[in-house]
This record gives structure tokens, C-alpha cells and sequence, in this order.
């Protein structure tokens, strides 16, 4: 029995994989090679180009929050500012009487003078006269029985004027007359005044929106930016 049993175990087929097993390759652990960019002097150009990002977004974040501040502030400003200074001058100023005829007082006048003509009757008659103003050619201003005159007039031409004082309507009555005659003009004055200003105005919000959101946006870029190793 022994013999027919080592018989057949000669003659089975031999098969290496099936009766003995392969032994098992070890695994060698890979080991991760990390590149780091260095410039000639040993420093990490990854690290830099991150400050050198975060940097600029600070910057324009901060550009960004001035130029939408700086509209809001106002600073104040002394300007020197023109304005209009009435002036009068008293060019005649009398008062007389005036018989039973005509009184003319001749006084020379400047072009374009802006006057205020005033004559009053303050006693004699039934206080009225004759006026009239010319130049002995043109007559300008008539009033004829008047016991008041109060009349805005400006100069036509730089020549003698004649204020006439006509009492000749009246034969026996002398009248006692009051006369003003002032000149009226303007002169530019100058005086400082204060304004508040703007630092900006108001458009330059717009562009502090737009460089705050920029900087914003590479300040995170610049924060979360991992270095990316080349390929060896």
C-alpha cells in the first residue's frame, strides 16, 4: 500500500505555482522629492512672490478705503471774493432865491454819471417852478410848476449842464428853492471768505470701490496661495 501510495505521488503532475507559493516582493516606500525655487542666494522666490501679492492687495485695499473717505472730508478754504461797494458824492448842494425871473447854475458833468436830481420849493407863492436841465443845445429834464422834483437821470455825454430855475410866470413872488444833486456809482471791493471744500469729489468713490475690491481679492489670493512644486 505504501509502495502503490508513493507511486501515484511520483506520477501526478508537478506544477511550482500551484504547490509553492512565490514569495512576496517587499515594497521599497517611495520617498516625495519637494523642490523648492530658490534665487541665487538661497532664498524661497514662493514665499516672496506670496508677500510681494499680499503686499500690493494691502496696498490697494488701503488706496481703496482713501479714495472712498476722502469725499466725506471736507477742509476749509479762504478765498478772496469780490463784491459791489455803493459809493455817492455830493456834486451840488444849495439852496437859494429864485425872483420873479430865471436862475441858471452851469456845473460840468462826465459821461454815463448816474445822478439823483432833487429840487424843492420850500416857501414863496404857491411853492412851484419852472425846471429844466440842458446843455444849450438838447433840453433833458423839463418840469414846469413843480414844487418837487426827485428824478434818477444819467449823464448822456461829459459836457456843462444847465440846471435852469424859471420863475418868470410869477410877477411879483420870489421863491426860495433847495437843490441836491448827488452822484451814485459802484466800486469792486475785495474781502476773504471761508468755504468748506471737499478733499475729492464725489466720483473718486467709485475708483476707491473698485481698488478696495482688487485689493481685497489678491490679499486672500496672496494668503491661500500654495507653491507649486515643477515637475523634475
Amino acid at each position: 500500500m505504501a509502495s502503490r501510495a508513493s507511486s501515484k505521488l511520483r506520477n501526478l503532475p508537478q506544477h511550482e505555482n500551484c504547490l509553492i507559493p512565490k514569495p512576496k516582493k517587499s515594497r521599497t516606500p517611495r520617498v516625495q522629492k519637494i523642490y523648492i525655487i530658490t534665487d541665487p542666494e538661497g532664498r524661497n522666490l514662493g514665499i516672496r512672490m506670496k508677500k510681494a501679492i499680499v503686499g500690493t492687495g494691502v496696498f490697494a485695499l488701503i488706496i481703496g478705503v482713501l479714495l472712498i473717505a476722502l469725499p466725506f472730508v471736507y477742509v476749509p478754504k479762504t478765498v478772496s471774493e469780490s463784491y459791489q461797494v455803493p459809493k455817492t458824492s455830493s456834486i451840488i448842494d444849495e439852496s437859494f432865491l429864485v425872483p420873479p425871473s430865471t436862475v441858471t447854475h452851469t456845473t460840468y458833468l462826465n459821461t454815463e454819471a448816474s445822478l439823483n436830481i432833487q429840487v424843492t420849493v420850500t416857501s414863496g407863492g404857491n411853492k412851484d417852478i419852472d425846471f429844466s436841465v440842458n446843455d444849450g443845445s438838447t433840453t433833458y429834464l423839463s418840469y414846469s410848476r413843480v414844487t418837487t422834483v426827485n428824478k434818477d437821470w444819467t449823464v448822456p455825454l461829459s459836457s456843462n449842464y444847465n440846471f435852469v430855475y424859471d420863475n418868470s410866470f410869477s410877477f411879483m413872488t420870489s421863491k426860495y428853492v433847495t437843490v441836491q444833486v448827488t452822484k451814485h456809482w459802484t466800486e469792486t471791493a475785495y474781502r476773504d471768505v471761508t468755504t468748506s471744500n471737499q478733499l475729492l469729489p464725489f466720483e473718486s468713490a467709485y475708483l476707491g470701490v473698485i481698488a478696495a475690491l482688487a485689493g481685497i481679492g489678491l490679499t486672500i489670493f496672496g494668503i491661500v496661495k500654495r507653491d507649486t512644486p515643477p515637475t523634475p
